[in-house]
């Protein structure tokens, strides 16, 4: 048996995200007995454990110096602290090793859950002339994420990600790629909202 998907909301999106972006590499586990140091080359225990933490949220430092605008209630620099560590992956952790975990399905689908606040306008033809129109918040990007390194084939509606993207259609830049993790830990006046870009046909 192989897992078949991943899929995350907020924190949990950010660690969907990092997976992506992490699961082509070796990493040490994390054990009992790991001194916080070895801790910390684990990129799920850094992100999970040392940079999504609520002590940091509630932090006000990000009202000093010039951004002195209340963008939202919590803090979202240690969101963007992960961000980072997902786009600059290889100058945080060791990529030495290549791993391929045969446990994973490849591509592996990756859904992050978004809060679509323009929303997605729909209608149901009830017959007769009829119909009723709807705007849908509920939202997700799928992305594919090639833990092989390989580029692959894409569903209509899905991004790509690989360790060896050139210029292939649908597939994401890290840069970009991490936004989308940025955007399912949004959420209105807890953390500020993001501006995210999707091709049409991912709905249609």
């Amino acid at each position: 048996a192989r897992i078949q998907a991943v899929t995350g909301t907020s924190g949990g999106g950010v660690i969907a995200a990092l997976l992506g972006r992490a699961l082509s590499w070796r990493f040490p586990h994390v054990r009992a007995s790991s001194t916080e140091a070895e801790c910390r080359l684990n990129p799920l225990y850094e992100v999970w454990v040392n940079q999504l933490d609520i002590r940091a949220m509630l932090d006000v430092s990000d009202l000093q110096g010039e951004h002195t605008s209340l963008v939202s209630l919590l803090n979202p620099q240690p969101l963007e602290r992960a961000r980072d560590l997902i786009v600059n992956y290889e100058q945080h952790f060791d990529v030495s090793q290549r791993a391929q975990r045969l446990y994973l399905a490849n591509p592996l689908p990756l859904f992050l859950t978004l809060t679509n606040l323009r929303g997605v306008p729909y209608s149901l033809d009830m017959g007769g002339g009829l119909s009723q129109h709807y705007v849908a918040h509920a939202d997700h990007v799928r992305i594919a994420a090639y833990t092989l390194g390989e580029p692959g084939s894409l569903r209509p509606d899905e991004f790509g990600a690989c360790l060896k993207m050139g210029s292939e259609p649908g597939y994401l830049p890290w840069s970009e790629y991490a936004k989308f993790a940025l955007g399912t830990s949004a959420f209105p006046v807890g953390f500020p909202t993001r501006a995210l870009q999707r091709p049409l046909a991912h709905y249609q």
